[in-house]
């Protein structure tokens, strides 16, 4: 049995603390946060990924109010009319690629592999420890142990930096800072939720409720330079 220290209590953070704790290993992880403000969108979890969150890791769609994606629809960006065979169909994701692709709320993702990693009933294996207010400033690669800013030093056989883009850790296994390649051009991302009250209020967005039973829509310019991508989220 390894003991596995996880900086990061994301999903990739838990998702790995999962898959150790599942192999037989002693895991905790640290989070800077309270692990109970995560924050986000919608997010996809395709097959891929759903293959071993809900055929090996046992979680429950329902009880974490996933939404099965069944197609997905182009429309016409003026007048937001579905444009003839313009639909992909996902109704046989499951024979193709094994397991589904389901549209979850980010918090709601978060909760259940939370759940899975440290509820005991959860599945095999000893339940992982979350250490939440814990923040990271130092690694040594060499022993290998982290730092916390307390000044407390935690010593593992294993440590796993799941901290996002903004961890420290490369540059102590580096020993000098690895600066972001600058891109070369700029794309943007706006991200948002709307409640389908607010849609279903009005009578010029009640279409985005008509049909909500896991497709998704598409509206892109002609140029195909901005699109709009919308779906449910939430049972």
């Amino acid at each position: 049995m390894l003991r596995a220290v996880i900086v990061g209590g994301g999903i990739a953070g838990l998702s790995t603390a999962i898959a150790l704790r599942r192999a037989g290993h002693a895991v905790v992880v640290y989070e800077r946060t309270q692990l109970d403000n995560e924050v986000g969108a919608a997010i996809n979890v395709p097959p891929n990924a759903s293959r071993f969150l809900v055929g090996d890791w046992g979680l429950d769609p329902a009880r974490s109010r996933f939404v099965r994606a069944t197609r997905l629809t182009w429309h016409d960006p003026v007048t937001a009319a579905p444009l003839s065979g313009a639909t992909l169909s996902h109704a046989r994701n499951a024979e193709r690629f094994g397991a589904d692709l389901w549209l979850a709320h980010r918090v709601d993702l978060h909760a259940s592999l939370r759940r899975l990693a440290t509820e005991p009933g959860a599945g095999p294996g000893v339940p992982v420890v979350p250490y939440p207010g814990s923040k990271v400033v130092g690694y040594d690669p060499h022993v290998p142990s982290i730092t916390l800013a307390s000044g407390e030093v935690v010593e593992a056989d294993v440590v796993i930096a799941a901290d996002g883009v903004h961890s420290t850790a490369s540059s102590f296994v580096l020993g000098y800072t690895n600066h972001p390649v600058t891109p070369s051009h700029y794309n943007y991302c706006y991200r948002f939720l709307i409640p389908a009250s607010v849609l279903e209020a009005d009578p010029k967005t009640r279409f985005w409720n008509e049909g909500t039973d896991g497709r998704t829509r598409i509206f892109a310019d002609n140029e195909g330079q901005r699109r709009l991508v919308a779906y449910v989220c939430r049972e």
